[in-house]
């Protein structure tokens, strides 16, 4: 496998199979633009299920008694019922209501939550 110059690899690269020759940069890291063809990868992650790599994110850890309740505050989606061991999909929103960035949230335990984006701007509104 060849990432090209300038980037680096990811904790997946050394699973890529061989001969890959579309690569993108996501935040300085060589990422596939696709695996197989474009096309079967659509519809697997459309209607079955795919793989997206996601490492190079900005994550941010929330610790505390109130880890729930500061992420809670944060995005649109409501954390407080998100049971311990399971991700979710949610929008970190500006006190506006605008949107800044689109993230995972993933409930380790009560009072650790990893949130995990691309916008650097989240970790002022955590």
């Amino acid at each position: 496998m060849s990432i090209p110059e300038g980037l680096r690899s990811t904790p997946f690269s050394p699973r890529y199979p061989a001969g890959l020759q579309e690569w993108i940069d996501v935040y300085g890291f060589a990422v596939p633009l696709w695996v197989t063809d474009p096309e079967s990868e659509y519809e697997a992650v459309r209607n079955r299920v795919g793989a997206i790599e996601y490492s190079m994110l900005f994550k941010w850890f929330v610790e505390g008694d109130d880890a729930r309740g500061i992420v809670d505050a944060a995005v649109s989606r409501d954390i407080q019922r998100l049971p311990v061991g399971r991700i979710a999909y949610a929008v970190v929103v500006s006190d506006q209501g605008t949107m800044i960035d689109d993230v995972t949230v993933t409930v380790l335990a009560d009072d650790l939550i990893v949130v995990a984006g691309g916008n650097p701007a989240t970790e002022q509104i955590l």
